[in-house]
């Protein structure tokens, strides 16, 4: 099954079906015109950087280990958050490495398919924002949007607004290819109560 979590391969065969809810809100994403979602993203704009990390120092060999006694505890329904738990410390571990965001959005969900969707959110906008840091942009706006989903899914709208202007400000980056801007902006026009706070003034 194809979740809307951008995870790699490897991270998305670690990690348990994402909670219904989740699903459900963005089942079929390529549906609107991107002309007109264009228009619904007139927002407030965000500043968000999108600069390289300082220099980090890295411990890869212990994140590995710890992204491994993740996988395992993954496996098994009640352990979920202690799995999500083990993948948010590796990404801290990793420094600049791009596999920090990959463990990060793997923590988020696992927070998720545990129940835990304020922390889901919470996490998912971390690994937007260090996707950002590194100059991901792609990467860093669907963070942003599944982030969005999270909030919708805790019943958190009033947190929507903030991590739309953010995904557009990344969204605006001359680094983002058109035609990924396209589909991401398609990601936000197909679920309707996001689309219908992207419309507000």
């Amino acid at each position: 099954m194809t979740t809307t979590l951008r995870l790699s391969t490897k991270a998305a065969a670690l990690v348990p079906h994402p909670h219904p809810a989740l699903l459900a809100l963005a089942a079929s994403a390529a549906l609107l015109v991107p002309g007109i979602l264009a228009a619904q993203l007139a927002l407030t704009p965000a500043r968000v950087e999108v600069t390289a990390l300082a220099t980090t120092t890295r411990d890869n060999a212990r994140a590995d280990t710890l992204e491994e006694l993740g996988a395992r505890y993954s496996s098994t329904p009640g352990q979920w958050q202690k799995a999500a738990r083990y993948f948010e410390q590796a990404a801290t571990l990793r420094g600049d490495d791009g596999r920090a965001v990959t463990n990060l959005v793997t923590a988020a969900s696992l927070y998720d398919a545990a129940g835990n969707s304020a922390h889901a959110r919470s996490t998912m906008e971390r690994a937007a924002k260090r996707a950002a840091a590194m100059g991901d942009v792609e990467r860093a706006a669907n963070a942003y949007v599944d982030a969005a989903f999270l909030a919708v899914a805790a019943k958190r709208i009033d947190l929507v607004p903030k991590l739309l202007r953010q995904t557009h400000a990344v969204l605006d980056s001359p680094k983002m290819p058109p035609e990924r801007r396209d589909a991401i902006l398609r990601r936000i026009g197909d679920e309707s109560r996001i689309a219908e706070v992207a419309k507000r003034p």
